[in-house]
């Protein structure tokens, strides 16, 4: 699915939050290392 090019929920600055989170947390096992990498 194709991403929009402008999200009226999202400001432009966020755009790079969200693929941060999707690399660093997409490689978790499980969900015990998945909680304890959003605790960081």
């Amino acid at each position: 699915m194709p991403h929009l090019p402008y999200s009226p929920d999202l400001a432009p600055c966020d755009y790079w939050l969200n693929d941060y989170i999707k690399c660093n947390l997409s490689d978790q096992p499980n969900e015990k290392s998945l909680a304890r990498a959003v605790s960081k």
